[in-house]
């Protein structure tokens, strides 16, 4: 497997696409690929099986608020938890997308307050 794949996409194939999840975060980080600085938020994934999958979600780093636009609509972000506690602590509805029969996360909506859905 190549290392960028290892480092963003799980290859199970229990987890169907456009299907919902419950998932937990478990955190981010930031990194580089290409010289293309990017930042990586994991979750980890209960399948209908009941077994967990730990998956990603990757974005490039151009815009810092366009990250932080994106998890507030998508998670439990708040700006003044550093250490992303709420949204450790709290459960989000997560669909699954495929590259190249690898998983990731494709969008997240949390699940306290209100819903956003995007189309």
């Amino acid at each position: 497997m190549n290392s960028w794949k290892k480092g963003i996409f799980n290859n199970t194939e229990s987890l169907k696409p456009n299907a919902l999840y419950t998932a937990k975060f478990i955190g981010a980080e930031e990194f580089e690929t290409d010289a293309i600085p990017k930042v990586r938020f994991s979750y980890t994934v209960v399948d209908d099986n009941g077994e967990y999958h730990n998956v990603n979600r990757s974005f490039s780093v151009k815009d810092k608020q366009f990250i932080r636009k994106w998890l507030q609509a998508h998670s439990s972000f708040d700006t003044t938890d550093h250490e992303m506690r709420r949204m450790k602590d709290s459960k989000h509805l997560v669909t699954i997308a495929y590259y190249k029969d690898y998983a990731f996360i494709q969008k997240v909506y949390p699940m306290d307050g209100d819903l956003h859905v995007d189309a």
